[in-house]
């Protein structure tokens, strides 16, 4: 038995920078979202950047988000700051 489902809503690949590889993006929905559920679409990002001289990775602050208009607007703007430093996402 499941505990909940998400359905994959867009998926974005983006050339960023001089890196050998392409970040991926993947938006999701919560099913069951009319039950009055806050913030039913999350999203995801396939490599974190990391800022000049800075000890780690920066780690996005919202991934969840009440439309998806916004976790498209925060998933874009994330990948807009990518350095020339980045690592994978273990979890993507």
């Amino acid at each position: 038995m499941y505990r909940s489902v998400e359905r994959v809503v867009a998926e974005y690949i983006f050339t960023v920078g001089n890196f050998d590889f392409r970040v991926k993006g993947r938006i999701t929905e919560k099913l069951g979202s009319g039950l009055n559920m806050p913030n039913p679409y999350s999203w995801i990002v396939s490599h974190y950047y990391r800022a000049k001289d800075a000890p780690s990775v920066t780690l996005p602050v919202k991934t969840e988000c009440a439309s998806r208009e916004e976790a498209e607007r925060l998933l874009f703007t994330y990948v807009r700051s990518f350095t020339e430093t980045a690592e994978p996402n273990r979890f993507y």
